[in-house]
């Protein structure tokens, strides 16, 4: 944990978007960061880990689940994509136990 994601603010603000860094919405149950693109525009962005530490910042998020929405073709596109020998080695396992 680091000091940018400790003590994250649970709502927006009253004016509307809440300054720069990460907040929790409740009503979307979901943690979004907030950056200035430009003078006083700001764009909004779903997070799941802090994007300094990256710390999970969901503690309901399952790694299962989020396996379960790829099909076995997905899979075996980003293993037909992948670069290193460590990533393919990753994509076959998870093409795999997908089988």
């Amino acid at each position: 944990m680091c000091e940018y994601c400790e003590n994250i603010p649970n709502n927006e603000s009253k004016i509307g978007e809440p300054e720069e860094g990460i907040f929790y919405n409740e009503k979307e149950k979901k943690h979004y960061f907030i950056v200035e693109q430009a003078r006083y525009e700001r764009t909004r962005v779903e997070v799941k880990n802090c994007p300094m530490c990256g710390k999970l910042l969901d503690k309901e998020y399952d790694l299962y689940e989020e396996f379960l929405k790829f099909s076995y073709e997905e899979l075996k596109d980003l293993y037909l994509k992948s670069k290193s020998k460590e990533e393919k080695s990753f994509y076959m396992a998870l093409c795999n136990l997908k089988l």
